[in-house]
């Protein structure tokens, strides 16, 4: 033992270093060493080069012998180790080229310049791709799944940066409080995930404020995904198929020219518009086929346009109507006269063998221009129904619930607008009315033919009628008072059965509905007859279109931003209070003059001077000493 304290090794061929009790030790080789006091400079700690390296030796080791010994009887000393001379023949160490980049800031900017540059380029994505049809994507990746894939891509790159900075604050804060030793495993599992992140806040006092920022983004990351799927919604739009229209057609006149007419009399001698009278029946109860809408697809639309057709007027007389008894010997009979003096009769009558029964209905019609060569048109018609409750009507009561109506069926304009077919069902718009003169007037060098013009002359027939007028043939015309004529009135000579105007007018629940329907089947057969002009509309799909929701992008904005912010910060801090750049290595904590105090023992950690127990140091002394030398090497020479 010297003047210093160390011990002297009379082992040949080593010259013992002198160390006091608190220095650390290095590993030990077995190979020649040469006295070098412990505070001479060109003992410094170095592993490469011919420097001299200092060991720590048992008072009883030997050389070859170990110098970790189980039982530990004795003090430990450091010997400086001096290796044999270095040519120019050895070979240089070779420090990766990822080493060299570890030992800066490149990989975390790279890795945060990625993050931006992935965030950039989901936004480009967005805005190429917002309002267009889901169809125009042909990647077989789907869209959602681009998205993901570019914001796992831009967090994952964050985080490596974050985790980084934040392993790096840890050195930073070391060095600013040195006694902070177990803040170490705080930070380095702060920067490893969400769960030490959130614990940081409450076991790391007085951390610094990037830490916590670093861990709020670490924390707000965890929800970067569901956000990012936010982003994009499929919404469902009608769009115009090109090339594709719809059509309709309808009618400014009505002629069917010489069809079912001898030529020699000029009269109506066979079917001129059979679909015509199949219209008229199939109103009378209620079945009404649709107009001539087509739609080549599932929904369309079509212009507003104005045609010509049929229209109905009814009035309930019941109260107006004029009943007069006949006098006959045998029951009851009752003539029944309208306002406009249509006349049907009414009769009951009650004997042992039939009981009690009554006329259930009856109906007229006559043509206002009946005359020869006349329009026929306007048919009026009269109409009576009595309840069928033979159980309780008597002679006396038969007619008290009596139904009488007064119709008329006329040429008409009908104007339709705001009509569509919605997947394959028509959808009725607003059908507006237009009355016209039901005059006799020929038309000028044609004489078979009338012109109807509107009542009301502000009213419009649209720009396909000639002179703001509807043409027809007087033939057609009397052959829709004949159809109407022989619908609407009921003979007595022939059984009720066997009438369809009879039956079909009595079970009808309403018989101004069905006059409608009547005049609106008429109408429809016009607008496909045989002077028929198609118009044409849209026709239109359901699509699905990418729409973009824009305000789900701030928070990965805000992610990344933050994240950038907290490298930025971390560098000048680094540079500012001259540290080396660790980040999350472990370096400083093996290097040789630390890796003793950090072993959990030495000495000074005993009861005694020179003493060495296998548990751990002194709390104060031991962790100060520790901690105090490796911040030292923490700071830049620079």
């Amino acid at each position: 033992m010297d003047a210093n304290g160390g011990a002297q090794y009379p082992h040949e061929g080593w010259n013992s270093g002198v160390y006091s009790h608190n220095q650390p030790y290095d590993v030990i080789h077995d190979q020649d060493v040469s006295e070098f006091p412990h505070d001479n400079p060109t003992t410094t700690h170095q592993q490469y080069g011919g420097d001299p390296q200092e060991y720590a030796m048992h008072d009883r080791a030997t050389p070859g012998t170990s110098f970790m010994p189980k039982e530990n009887n004795g003090a430990w000393e450091t010997v400086t180790e001096v290796p044999q001379n270095t040519t120019a023949s050895d070979p240089a160490v070779n420090i990766s080229v990822w080493d060299r980049l570890n030992h800066g800031w490149a990989p975390e900017i790279f890795s945060q310049v990625c993050s931006v540059l992935f965030l950039l380029a989901l936004i480009i994505l967005l805005s190429r791709v917002e309002n267009q049809p889901l169809s125009s994507w042909t990647i077989a990746v789907s869209p959602n799944a681009v998205v993901a894939i570019l914001s796992i891509a831009s967090k994952a790159s964050l985080i490596y940066a974050l985790g980084q900075t934040i392993s790096q604050l840890k050195w930073i804060h070391l060095a600013k409080k040195p006694d902070s030793l177990q803040d170490l495993q705080r930070y380095d599992d702060a920067s490893r995930g969400p769960l030490g992140a959130m614990r940081m806040f409450w076991t790391v006092r007085s951390g610094h404020f990037i830490a916590y920022l670093g861990c709020v983004i670490i924390l707000l990351s965890l929800a970067f995904e569901p956000f990012s799927q936010q982003l994009l919604r499929f919404e469902e739009r009608v769009i115009t198929i090109p090339g594709s229209q719809s059509s309709v057609s309808f009618s400014t006149a009505y002629d069917f020219q010489s069809h079912g007419v001898d030529g020699v009399s000029a009269v109506i001698v066979g079917p001129r518009d059979n679909p015509m009278t199949a219209a008229a029946v199939n109103g009378v109860y209620d079945v009404v086929k649709d107009p001539p809408f087509d739609c080549p697809g599932s929904t369309c639309s079509y212009p507003t346009f104005t045609t010509f057709g049929v229209c109905s007027e009814c009035t309930d007389i019941a109260k107006t109507i004029k009943r007069q008894e006949l006098n006959v010997t045998y029951g009851q009979v009752y003539s029944f006269t309208t306002p406009s003096n249509l006349s049907m009769q009414g009769y009951a009558s009650s004997d042992a063998h039939s009981g009690f029964k009554h006329t259930l209905t009856n109906a007229t019609a006559e043509g206002l221009n009946s005359a020869f060569a006349g329009l026929g048109m306007p048919v009026r018609m009269g109409i009576i129904r009595f309840p069928d409750d033979e159980g309780t009507s008597t002679m006396d009561t038969w007619m008290d619930q009596m139904e009488a109506y007064e119709c008329m069926i006329s040429f008409c304009g009908r104007r339709y607008s705001g009509w569509n077919t919605t997947n394959g069902t028509l959808a009725r718009g607003d059908e507006h009315i237009i009355k016209l003169n039901n005059s006799e007037s020929p038309v000028p060098d044609a004489p078979w033919y009338r012109n109807l013009a509107p009542l009301d002359a502000s009213e419009s027939l649209g720009e396909k009628a000639i002179n703001n007028s509807f043409q027809i043939s007087y033939l057609d015309g009397e052959n829709i008072e004949s159809i109407l004529g022989n619908l609407f009135t009921i003979s007595g000579a022939v059984a009720a059965n066997k009438q369809i105007g009879a039956s079909a007018l009595y079970s009808s629940p309403d018989i101004p509905a069905t006059m409608d329907n009547v005049a609106r089947g008429m109408s429809y057969r016009m607008m496909s007859g045989p002077n028929a002009t198609t118009v044409h509309g849209d026709v239109y799909t359901t699509q699905a279109f990418i729409q973009v929701h824009w305000p789900w992008i701030t928070p990965l904005a805000t992610v990344v931003a933050a994240s950038a912010f907290c490298l930025v910060c971390v560098i000048f801090l680094t540079r500012k209070k001259k540290q080396l750049v660790w980040k999350s290595s472990l370096t400083p904590l093996l290097l040789p003059d630390v890796s003793y105090q950090l072993a959990g023992s030495g000495p000074g950690s005993g009861s005694g001077p020179g003493s060495l127990h296998e548990g751990p140091p002194d709390h104060f002394m031991g962790l100060r000493s520790r901690t105090m030398t490796i911040t030292r090497h923490l700071a830049s020479d620079r």
